[in-house]
Formats: structure tokens, sequence, C-alpha cells
């Protein structure tokens, strides 16, 4: 079996987290949710727990943190950027920007192209303006529905999947089904609406999503880019000369005495 780092991710309908039962349960990752938009209107608007969630994650230092953004066709996308990096640079957050592409109002619309390039645009500036590579998360159930000529691009960006699958989950251990135009992911979501574990991860109730990063922990901090805190060099301090002048009057007058007697 590969070795995996397990993860959490939430929005404002986790309610609330105790970190301290998350971090127990086993997770070492956690990303929420920071922004939206309203899909018939260009509002924006932040998720109402993103700050308390932020927080308290950053506070309690454990776990590695990040924050994605949620698409929309109503808002021009380089706005939308703007909007959610004002709240990633908030934090220190060790994960890159993460862009949500799921929304199925595009179904509705039909306007797949349109969309791919709002995501396009979106992974473009928030990447310039971060210098990081953002992640997209994504699944076959949604990407399928596009013209692979459309959302080629994407295969440059790592991949957080969905999939839920019995067979991903209990056969092989790995996604079942992987969304074009990628080969692998970085990130699995391999459990979500369902698996009643919310308390177990800290979270009031009902279910939480669980992800697996592919790799340990070790490799996780390298693809975060986290440098380790350098160890410094062991010293070898010059030995301190010792004052024995105390001890040698001492023996100096035992002396003394001895040869006084002596003479006796």
């Amino acid at each position: 079996m590969t070795e995996k780092v397990l993860g959490t991710d939430t929005s404002h309908w986790a309610g609330s987290i105790n970190f301290d039962t998350m971090y127990n349960a086993g997770a070492r990752f956690w990303i929420t949710k920071a922004t939206d938009a309203y899909i018939s209107s260009p509002i924006q608007y932040e998720d109402t727990r993103f700050m308390a969630f932020s927080k308290a994650a950053i506070a309690h230092g454990k776990l590695l943190t990040g924050c994605y953004h949620w698409l929309q066709a109503s808002i021009d996308p380089k706005v939308a950027a703007d909007y959610y990096l004002e709240r990633y640079n908030r934090f220190p957050f060790d994960f890159p920007p993460i862009l949500d592409f799921e929304e199925q109002n595009v179904f509705i619309t039909g306007k797949y192209s349109d969309f791919a390039w709002r995501a396009q645009t979106w992974l473009d500036y928030v990447g310039n303006k971060t210098g990081r590579t953002p992640i997209i998360y994504t699944g076959k159930w949604y990407t399928d529905h596009f013209n692979l000529k459309y959302i080629q691009f994407m295969n440059k960006y790592p991949l957080w999947v969905a999939d839920y699958t019995w067979k991903s989950n209990t056969l092989y251990n790995r996604p079942t089904y992987m969304p074009a135009p990628w080969t692998a992911q970085t990130i699995w979501q391999f459990s979500a609406d369902g698996n009643g574990r919310g308390k177990e991860f800290g979270t009031p109730g009902g279910s939480i999503d669980l992800n697996w990063f592919e790799g340990d922990l070790e490799t996780l901090r390298a693809f975060l880019e986290i440098v380790p805190e350098p160890i410094p060099p062991e010293t070898n301090p010059e030995p301190q000369p010792i004052d024995i002048s105390a001890e040698l009057a001492v023996i100096r007058g035992k002396l003394n005495e001895i040869e006084a007697k002596a003479r006796l």
C-alpha cells in the first residue's frame, strides 16, 4: 500500500470544529472554503465560518492548512481571484491556492467553453500573483461534460479528485474514475456525505469530507514547499579555566602544619 496522509476539508456546514479532536483522529491537513459568488448575480461572499475556522486552525498549529474558491460564471474571474486572494493572504496557509471546479449551473446554460475559460483565467491570474501553482478540485462526473479541448490546459495543475466509489475504497485503494485530462491525482477525496464520521473528526455530527494525499508527510511538506527548520550546528565551547587557588591554599596550610610538627 502506498503511504498516504489523511486530511479533511470543510465549509460553514461543519458548524464548529475541535481541531485537537481532528488531529487526534489522524488528520494532518485541513482545507476550508473561503469564497464564492451567487449563481445569478455578480455578488461575492466569504464563507461565514472562514475567519473563525482559519484563526482556530492556525492557532492550533498542528495541521497543514489551505482554503479554496468555488468558481461561478456570474463574476469576472479576475475580480473573483482578487476577492479570494485578499482572504488567502490573511493567513499563512501552507497549501497553494485551490479552485473548486464543479458548479453545475453550466449544465443548464451549456456555456462549457466560457466556464473553462473562466477557470483558466482564474488559475493563470492567481498563479502569477502568488508564484505558486494552484490545485484544481473536480471529478470525472463533472469534467466528462466538457469537450476535452476546453479543459486540456488543466493537466499542468495538481488534481484533487473526488471519487467515493466502493471499488475505489475497497478494492483498489485509489480513485477508480480519473477525470480527463489527468492521469493521476495529488489528493483524493475518498469519503464525504453519508459517512457519519463528523464527531470522530471534531465536528458536531453528521459527515465530513475525508482526503488522502498521495505520499508520506515528508512528501506532502515537500509538495507544499515547506523548508525544514535548519538544525543548528553542534558547538564545542573552549574549556573554561577552573580556579583552584582556594584548594591549593588549604593544601599548603596542611603541608606547613606537617613541616612544623616535623621540626619539633
